[in-house]
């Protein structure tokens, strides 16, 4: 990307403002032209959309313009959160509407199982439930599907036979055979079970024996032999043992539960236990036709006897044990989601009268959602339903509902479903259409308020596309860049309203005086204002027409980036006063720069605040430029006396004044230096006969003789570095009656001598080195 302008507009849609001589004679112009009409100031205007405001071509009339529009776009926050409020409140009610309106991940697997059955399917649940009420019929007198007379009597014997014939269909699931299982133990009598408990207490003894000898053959398989010290048996063949002891361990666990579970004598009161426990939980499956034959069946193998439940049949954990016994449980998160429970009863007839109920509700629901569909009410066809697929899931009146009815709600719900998409991506027409359909196939939908949505937002993205052409005329860039950006965002499929905002930016793109302006500021190198108008300039670049001036161009905007960020690093330092660090980022500025009247002030103005670090410091640079290391070197540590606090040489990479130079200026005059030999018999006096070390000169740049002794007394300031095996040293020495400091190099002899210590008042005989080192070649302490 050339440059990166935070707006929804593409490049090509940025330009300058229009000169003023365009906009006034373009002012009565406006969107989609509707009948003239003469305007309160007899100018000629458009159609009136949402109050058209008037441009008129006064000064005065512009900036009040731009006022207004600047109103107009301070409520566009206030307006997009409504318009988002609103968007939230219709998903809210179009879910509420038809569940099917959901995505399909997150529909009730039932839910969906029942929507998908096929018209064949169907029409084999219609044989198996006809053939299950007439079992219900030939055993309990108060049936609800009863088709006989009332003087008919029941017939458990028919029932039975029929259960035969249920097991055959697949919605059975065998639970006919179950149930005549159940019956076949109620009223066979004693059961002994002692032969079985004998046979399987062999088995388990042979099977002890056999579990005891794998074992003790896996045990010596470890075992080494003390011949050829190796293991009696491989690995390959102590798995083999492992598996074959798994086996055994296997089949004796079996073998125990299996013992476990059978009863020496199988009594009648268990047998009824099982039996209820049988009753209980296909009422708790919902299979309440089942259910109420199972306890039939139950009623009509004890005449007179005793039909009180026992309350162990209830599994643990329903609704039994709770408090109120409620009829539907609670979901996770407080709704009555989950299907109900069945509560605590002590008898078999209240049990049945329960299931009856249960089964009376499923009829009237089925009766409701018949009416509603006939009367077109489908949104509460569907409501119903979804309660039916959880309270009534196994019953007849569910699973008959006709393949064409369950199509009428499918259908509504993905109707639904598309009208919450269409509102998601502001698709307005489709929004508009669909609301359409549903009305003629749903009468309790209600989509008026769609409908006023779908009309409302396109209007309103035309007027906010309309008041940006004004913005732009009046050349209120800014604001009109906001009102496009916000038409687009609320109306983002028009391609009405798109051909609209091309428009309004295609004729700003013509504006030839901007480029000219862009030539201008080129050619001068201006990067000031480059980097200002840089909003103006990025579409007249962004067709990449003239790639030299775009390349130009963003080089001046890059600069003046750089050096803006200079001075802001400057200014904190200046905040601090710490002015050597200004002047070091002065100094570091691009040079293309320095011209600059920013950078000129800047610099006259830190210019009396440190004059002694900005000589030493200038003075360092040029002598590294000349490559004298070794004065450079003197004038970095007087610039650094001059300024102890200084933060840039320890942490600026990009400056020449920092410890790690001065490390590296440090290692060469260690390198470069020859190895030096200590005089150290000589006395002082031999020492006070020599010339003085002409400081001045030396760091003036001057050439001194190299093979000269001088006398150099001073004070140790620091010792800037240590060799390896600390004999050879690099001390910072500041010479008598001078406020600058001389790097010299010298060697301790084996620890012969105090070592140096910084503050020691030392005089050293010195000489300059072929490449201008400093070298000691003695010293004395005063």
């Amino acid at each position: 990307m050339f440059l990166n302008i935070p707006t929804l507009m593409s490049i090509k849609r940025n330009a300058s403002a229009f000169s003023t001589a365009t906009f006034l004679f373009i002012v009565g112009l406006s969107f989609g032209q509707a009948p003239n009409s003469t305007l309160p100031n007899g100018a000629a205007g458009g159609g009136s959309i949402m109050n058209q405001p008037v441009v008129v071509n006064t000064f005065e009339n512009v900036e009040m313009e731009r006022l207004r529009l600047a109103d107009e776009t301070a409520k566009l926050t206030d307006e997009e959160r409504d318009f988002r409020e609103q968007t939230a409140k219709l998903q809210l009610k179009l879910t509420e509407t038809s569940i099917a309106g959901m995505t399909p991940a997150s529909l009730p697997s039932d839910y969906r199982t029942f929507m998908s059955a096929n018209a064949g399917d169907i029409q084999k649940s219609l044989a198996y439930y006809d053939l299950m009420k007439s079992v219900l019929n030939d055993l309990t007198p108060e049936s609800p599907y009863r088709t006989r007379s009332s003087g008919d009597t029941s017939n458990p014997e028919r029932a039975s036979q029929k259960l035969l014939e249920l097991s055959g269909y697949a919605e059975d699931d065998d639970l006919c055979r179950t149930i005549r299982g159940h019956l076949s133990s109620l009223t066979g009598g004693r059961v002994d079970d002692r032969e079985r408990v004998r046979q399987i207490e062999r088995e388990l003894s042979t099977l002890e024996k056999e579990r005891k000898r794998l074992e003790w053959n896996l045990k010596m398989s470890y075992n080494v032999n003390p011949l050829t010290g190796k293991e009696s048996s491989t690995e390959d063949e102590r798995n083999f043992i492992q598996e074959q002891l798994a086996e055994v361990k296997g089949r004796i666990t079996a073998l125990e539960n299996e013992k476990k579970s059978l009863s020496h004598l199988v009594t009648a009161e268990v047998r009824k236990l099982q039996f209820q426990q049988l009753i209980v939980e296909l009422a708790a499956q919902q299979r309440y036709i089942h259910a109420l034959i199972a306890s039939g069946f139950y009623r009509n193998s004890f005449k007179g006897g005793d039909l009180a439940l026992n309350k162990e049949a209830y599994p643990t954990g329903s609704s039994g044990s709770q408090k109120g016994g409620g009829d539907a449980a609670k979901g996770s998160e407080g709704n009555s989601a989950a299907a109900p429970t069945i509560p605590y009863i002590s008898t078999i007839t209240g049990l049945e009268a329960f299931l009856l109920n249960r089964i009376r509700d499923a009829a009237k629901d089925r009766q409701a959602i018949d009416n509603m569909l006939r009367e077109n009410q489908i949104s509460a066809a569907e409501s119903t339903l979804r309660k039916m697929v959880l309270t009534a899931k196994y019953q007849p009146e569910l699973q008959t509902i006709p393949y064409s009815d369950r199509q009428r709600i499918q259908q509504f719900g993905q109707n639904i479903k598309k009208i919450s998409d269409a509102v998601n991506s502001k698709d307005y027409p489709k929004i508009a259409e669909l609301a359409e359909e549903i009305e003629k196939t749903s009468k309790d939908a209600g989509t008026s308020d769609l409908k006023a949505f779908a009309a409302e937002h396109p209007r309103k993205a035309l007027h906010w596309a309309q008041q940006a052409r004004l913005a732009m005329k009046v050349g209120d860039k800014k604001n009109s860049n906001v009102l496009m950006e916000a038409a687009i965002r609320r109306d983002p499929l028009n391609p009405k309203l798109e051909r609209k905002i091309d428009d309004i930016q295609e004729s700003v793109l013509v504006d030839t005086e901007s480029l000219e302006a862009l030539k201008i500021i080129v050619k001068a190198q201006d990067h000031k204002s480059a980097f200002d108008r840089m909003g103006e300039f990025a579409a007249l670049l962004g067709k990449g027409s003239n790639s030299e001036l775009k390349i130009s161009y963003e080089a001046l905007v890059e600069r003046e980036k750089n050096l803006r960020a200079s001075l802001e690093k400057c200014d904190a330092f200046e905040r601090r006063s710490a002015y050597p660090e200004v002047w070091i980022a002065l100094s570091d500025i691009d040079p293309a720069s320095t011209a600059d009247a920013r950078v000129a002030d800047r610099k006259a103005k830190v210019s009396g605040k440190c004059p002694r670090f900005i000589s030493d410091y200038t003075s360092a640079l040029e002598l590294e430029r000349k490559g004298k290391r070794g004065q450079a070197l003197a004038m970095y540590l007087s610039a650094l006396d001059a300024s102890p606090s200084n933060e840039i040489m320890a942490r600026n990479p990009t400056n020449s004044m920092k410890v790690g130079k001065i490390a590296f200026f440090c290692v060469g005059f260690l390198l470069l230096s020859g190895v030096a030999v200590f005089l150290l018999t000589r006395s002082p006096d031999t020492l006070s006969q020599l010339p003085e070390f002409p400081v001045s000169r030396y760091l003036e740049g001057n050439s001194l003789w190299s093979d000269e002794d001088y006398k150099l007394a001073g004070k140790v300031s620091n010792v800037l570095l240590r060799s390896g095996d600390g004999k050879t040293l690099l001390v910072s020495i500041k010479p008598e009656a001078s406020d600058t400091f001389l790097p010299v190099k010298l060697d301790k002899d084996n620890g012969k001598k105090k070592s140096i210590q910084k503050d020691q008042v030392i005089t050293l005989k010195v000489r300059l080195d072929s490449d201008g080192v400093i070298v000691c070649n003695e010293y004395i302490e005063k």
